[in-house]
């Protein structure tokens, strides 16, 4: 409640707090005016001369909420219903409904009675909008007013009172629309278990055997619903009521409580038969402690609900002491039974039909997709009833000011928690459209309360999640979307189905495949004669839908349960996204509310501490001191010399030692022309023995290789040295000129030693590789020398490189992949194998090269790796395939992991080659093969759109951050600015946002999912869609175009 503390002005006496309380009305909503006015001489201040809210005395909430009687016969007519719905003796014209404790289940409740009692067509949406009795007498008054105008019903809409009476038992007895809806179920998967209803007491005391089958009889004779059956009657659903129906208390023993709970759940499992019945099981179990049992009642819904279990409860310990006492129970007279009921329901949609509220739902779920929440397996292509449940609790004081939040806001509790579910199903999901399914009583009319069956109609409850705002203005949203759908509530979900989606996906529940409930029904304890009954959480092993959130108030704390599909959640999954919500309550709860979204933090703690200092942080790789490639490349021929083969291709071999004197002469020509630190040096050369001595060459003299693809077209070539800047370009005419031209220095090779060698920082440029740009603009990436040493000393750790592999270099040198085949080779002082006249490898030849060469160590893209024939034979010299560049399938791993060491290698051109690298990939893993954890310094880490790190299993994109990041583009200073952004959470250190969607599994490895924007890899080349686009539209005969990837044939 909200108090208010006031000092008067000076010489000046306060009004009374029910002036003030109108003054207030008159400018705010009812939810804002306070409940308390409390007069001070002076506000209390602390030494720093600030508001000392703690020393603000306590409200006499009593005091300042003087009664005042109602003043005139509706609102006496309204106090009368509140008192009796609400429980309280005395209800005054000024009496908040809320804060006495209403909520938006009572406030159906007294809806029906003011329509049934008063004539007034109000909704729920009014009780909230005016909950002071005084505001909603008015509006009674004014409905009844405008009614008597008006004279009718709005045409569309059902009738407002249609009389609710017993219906014939003549002829067929239709099922209500909840009830044909199961129907339909059972006979598309009969046995599932998912709707069966349980509840569960533990007994403690001398338990009248006799008496309870006598109780549990008496039940089943008072509501039909307990002893109905179903059929089919030309082609439609029937309700078959039998005059008696058997349901006897069976009995069972159990040592242990592993025994008892084993089972209960059996016992919860066994399907019903819809067409034989009975629909109740009763099962009385005796426990190993002395005079005690355990009471499992068992039903299929389709014969009960949520608010039924309450009457079942209550009426069920009145028929108990009654016939321990051998006396009558005395229950009041059923008016209606369920068939009556359903007969009404039927009759009065058919009669106005409901073609104003089926309009309103078609607007409003317009456009809805299906809710994808990361799961920990493969959506199954028939959905199942498996499932499990976590039950955790929302701390007392955390419960209460969760209440004060929405009482503050004339929101109700089950507003609040609506709004933190879907609020953290969009955290989760990564979408900001959230759409849950909650459930509504369906007893608006008061003959309804008593009865036992399935009145409860599903309502999906739409919201756009915008974490720019507060969770104040999303609970707004919420309150809005809440009170709309309970004044559309008549149209049955099963036409929705209809209506919205007749296509039925059976992967899925549809509409909505999330729910959230709150356990509002009227509860009832027993009260049984020489015993002591205590509820029991009942088990199951079932779900309604891929999860469901259930909250329900007790002693002051908020007890919660996660339902949830076993077939796509692991246990730890759900617990963690349990205690996410606990977090984002705890985040929202008193001052938070005000506070926007995007700055509400999800991942904190130990998780925090894992995903950032933890798994983020490569151990592969770490400690290397930085050379240059360069420094690199000689320390390697100091090491080798004359023993080790540096190269091969074709018939050409050098060792380390004779490809270094080559090196060190064109290094020697280059410096002749400028090159040095920070010179870029275009290469357009086949890759060859000539090639690898060149890109060697410009690093000895420090300049900027800059790899310029021969075979690209003659415009993309112009653009790529025109943008770079390259001093000079060395083509197959360069190197013939340099053939026909003396050397340098003393014309002899062993002079190469007086070839000077520069000193190169390490944050010079090492190399620049041009990557597709989404603009038709392809931009050069800039990476420099200080993250090479670590990730040559990765790929040596994480491969097995030693110095008698055999490495083939297999990608275009405009690809950065060449250089991550260098590095493997160099890593080890082992020999790079180029494959004859540098031509393209696929397929068979791809098989062949492998196998006559004998290489030991290659990275091939997981689409050339799926061209080489699946007869193929055995590559036995093959020891570590490495792939990468684009996504790797579950069936590849399954061919290729079995007698090679098969990793997965994930990296942006914008970082040192590689980010991460997977462990050998195991054929037993299921699902999407891991890109794996971070090697060479880098730093991963996966955020959402507002840089905030998402939780374990939660898709977000890949930032990287490290030693080898890039600079950044060539002269590109806003583009990078955009995708090079400051590390929150590491000061001074940039990120790269990638544009990769991937997700931390629970073994704290990466999985890939696939990109956030346009961008493509075809057979590991990037590609941005973007410029093709562009390059067509410049054609002027054409207008519009649209580029895609297809897939007609997988792995192609």
């Amino acid at each position: 409640r909200i108090a208010a503390y006031l000092v008067p002005a000076e010489g000046r006496a306060l009004p009374t707090g029910r002036d003030l309380r109108e003054a207030v009305r008159r400018r705010l909503p009812d939810y804002m005016v306070p409940s308390a006015f409390v007069p001070l001489d002076a506000l209390p201040m602390t030494a720093s001369g600030k508001l000392d809210r703690r020393a603000l005395p306590t409200p006499v909430w009593a005091e300042s909420a003087a009664y005042v009687a109602p003043r005139d016969g509706t609102e006496a007519a309204l106090a009368a219903i509140w008192a009796e719905v609400l429980g309280v003796e005395r209800i005054g014209a000024e009496d908040d409904f809320f804060a006495l404790g209403g909520h938006s289940l009572l406030a159906t409740r007294v809806i029906s009675r003011v329509r049934g009692g008063l004539g007034a067509e109000l909704t729920v949406r009014d009780l909230f909008e005016a909950p002071r009795l005084a505001d909603l007498a008015g509006a009674v008054d004014r409905a009844t007013a405008a009614a008597a105008t008006r004279g009718g019903t709005p045409q569309g809409e059902p009738p407002a009172h249609e009389p609710l009476a017993p219906a014939s038992r003549e002829g067929r007895l239709p099922l209500s629309f909840a009830q044909e809806r199961l129907w339909f179920l059972d006979d598309f998967a009969p046995g599932a278990t998912e709707y069966h209803v349980a509840g569960t007491l533990r007994l403690t005391g001398s338990l009248d055997h006799a008496a309870l089958t006598a109780a549990v009889a008496g039940l089943v004779a008072r509501h039909e619903a307990l002893r109905t059956t179903f059929t089919a009657v030309d082609g439609q659903g029937t309700q078959v009521v039998h005059a008696a129906m058997d349901v006897p208390v069976r009995t069972a023993t159990a040592a242990t409580d592993e025994a008892l709970d084993a089972l209960l759940r059996a016992e919860t499992a066994v399907p019903f038969d819809l067409r034989t019945g009975p629909l109740l099981r009763v099962l009385l179990v005796a426990t190993a402690e002395p005079d005690t049992h355990t009471l499992l009642l068992v039903m299929h819904h389709i014969v009960t609900d949520g608010w039924s279990m309450g009457i079942i409860t209550r009426e069920l310990s009145a028929l108990y002491a009654a016939a321990v006492r051998g006396e009558d129970a005395a229950l009041p007279e059923l008016a209606v039974q369920y068939p009556d009921y359903a007969v009404w329901q039927r009759r009065r949609l058919a009669e106005a039909g409901l073609d104003g509220q089926l309009a309103y739902w078609r607007d409003r779920l317009d456009g809805l997709e299906p809710l994808d929440l990361p799961t920990d397996r493969p959506r199954p292509a028939v959905r199942t009833s498996a499932g499990a449940q976590h039950a955790f609790e929302v701390p007392a004081e955390l419960a209460r000011e969760l209440n004060a939040l929405g009482r503050d806001r004339g929101a109700s509790l089950f507003m609040v928690v609506t709004a933190l579910t879907q609020l953290l199903l969009a955290r989760w999901s990564g979408r900001t459209d959230i759409a849950l399914g909650t459930g509504v009583s369906g007893r608006e009319e008061a003959a309804l309360e008593g009865l036992v069956g399935f009145f409860v109609n599903t309502l999906v409850l739409r919201t756009e999640v915008d974490e720019s705002v507060s969770f104040e203005e999303l609970l707004a949203r919420v309150r809005s979307t809440v009170l709309d759908a309970f004044s559309h509530q008549d149209v049955p979900f099963s036409r929705l189905i209809e209506e919205l989606a007749p296509e039925r996906d059976p992967s899925r529940t549809p509409l909505v495949q999330a729910m959230i409930v709150l356990q509002n029904t009227p509860r009832a304890e027993f009260d049984l004669p020489g015993l002591r009954a205590e509820a029991v959480s009942s088990v199951r092993d079932a779900a309604q839908s891929d999860l469901t959130f259930s909250f329900a108030e007790q002693d002051g704390r908020l007890l919660a349960v996660a339902e949830y599909s076993t077939d796509l959640f692991d246990r730890e999954t759900v617990e963690r996204m349990s205690r996410h919500w606990l977090e984002l309550a705890s985040a929202v709860a008193g001052e938070g509310a005000r506070r926007a979204l995007c700055q509400v933090e999800l991942v904190g703690g130990r998780e925090r501490e894992t995903l950032v200092e933890g798994w983020g942080v490569s151990g592969v790789g770490a400690g290397q001191a930085p050379v240059t490639l360069g420094a690199l490349w000689r320390a390697r021929v100091a090491e080798r010399g004359t023993d080790g083969i540096a190269v091969l291709c074709g018939d050409q071999g050098l060792t380390y030692a004779e490809m270094d004197l080559r090196v060190a002469k064109t290094a020697g020509r280059l410096a002749a022309v400028g090159v040095g630190p920070e010179v870029r040096v275009g290469v357009a050369l086949p890759r060859s023995v000539e090639w690898l001595t060149v890109l060697l060459a410009i690093t000895r003299a420090g300049g900027v290789y800059v790899p310029m693809d021969p075979e690209w077209p003659e415009e993309r070539f112009a653009f790529v040295r025109e943008d770079s800047g390259v001093a000079t370009v060395v083509t197959p005419d360069t190197l013939e000129r340099w053939r026909r031209e003396p050397d340098h220095g003393e014309n002899s090779v062993q002079s190469h030693g007086h070839v000077p060698v520069a000193e190169v920082p390490l944050d010079a440029g090492a190399y620049m590789i041009y990557t597709s740009g989404s603009t038709g603009r392809p931009k050069g990436v800039l990476v420099t020398h200080r993250g090479i040493a670590g990730f040559t000393a990765a790929l040596a750790e994480r491969f097995g490189i030693t110095s008698d592999a055999r490495v083939l270099q297999l990608a275009s040198a405009g690809f950065d992949a060449s250089v991550m085949e260098l590095l493997m080779a160099l890593s080890a002082g082992a020999t790079l194998v180029i494959p004859d006249d540098g031509r393209a490898l696929a397929g068979q030849d791809l098989h062949d090269t492998l196998a006559t060469r004998r290489i030991t160590h290659t990275l091939i893209p997981p689409t050339v790796l799926a061209s080489i024939p699946t007869d193929a034979p055995h590559l036995p010299h093959l020891a570590v395939l490495a792939t990468g560049g684009e996504a790797l399938t579950p069936a590849l791993v399954q061919r290729w992991a079995p007698g090679h060491r098969l990793l997965n290698a994930y990296g942006p051109t914008e970082i040192t080659v590689a980010a991460s690298i997977s462990t050998p990939l195991d054929t037993r893993r299921e699902g999407t093969p891991p890109i794996g954890q971070p090697v060479a310094e880098a730093h991963l880490t996966v955020r959402d759109r507002w840089l905030r790190l998402v939780p374990v299993g939660v898709p977000g994109e890949l930032h990287v951050s490290g030693p080898g990041l890039a600079r950044g583009y060539h002269e590109r200073p806003a583009l990078t600015a955009e995708r090079f952004t400051a590390d929150p959470h590491r000061p001074g250190q940039r990120l790269y946002r990638t544009g990769d969607l991937v997700r931390w599994t629970p073994e704290g490895v990466l999985e890939y999912l696939g990109r956030t924007d346009d961008q493509v890899k075809i057979r590991g080349l990037r590609i941005e869609l973007g410029e093709i686009e562009t390059a067509l539209t410049a054609h002027p005969a054409v207008a519009q175009t649209t580029v895609t990837v297809r897939e007609d044939t997988p792995g192609t």
